[in-house]
């Protein structure tokens, strides 16, 4: 978190923080080279809550190394027949890690629409950025690959 600072006082050790620059920082999933830089640019604020978001939700259980915690169980569930029931269930998951591991968000709604002619789900996810006090949404599509 960067900020600038001014005002600071050397007695009690405190500062006050004027302006934020930039929130969240976090490297772009999609890797794309900046053309004039010729680098890769972070993604801030809210694009870099988003990401974390839908890394948490897209990632299963003992991906990460060294925390096999972190992730979902959704990718088991899409081998199963698309119904309400595994929509609901999918639901509680996607809710249940969001509460658990990420800090930086609240008032999480989540809605899963079921497309049975594909055995598909659209995840649609809105929630509000603590820090930001904007909201923001994802919408995504599950399905099997095999």
């Amino acid at each position: 978190m960067s900020s600038v600072l001014s005002d600071y006082n050397p007695v009690s050790g405190s500062a006050k923080v004027v302006a934020r620059k930039t929130i969240y920082a976090d490297l772009n999933t999609l890797l794309y080279v900046h053309p004039v830089l010729n680098d890769v640019r972070p993604v801030t604020d809210i694009e870099a809550v988003k990401n974390s978001v839908k890394n948490l939700v897209l990632s299963s259980r003992y991906d990460r190394p060294f925390h096999p915690e972190l992730g979902c169980r959704i990718t088991e569930m899409l081998f199963e027949n698309a119904s309400p029931f595994t929509a609901m269930a999918i639901r509680q998951e996607i809710e249940q890690v969001l509460a658990e591991h990420e800090p930086r968000i609240n008032e999480v709604s989540v809605e899963i629409l079921d497309d049975l002619d594909r055995n598909s789900y659209l995840v649609n996810i809105s929630f509000n950025v603590i820090y930001d006090n904007r909201g923001a949404e994802i919408s995504f599509y599950l399905n099997r690959l095999r």
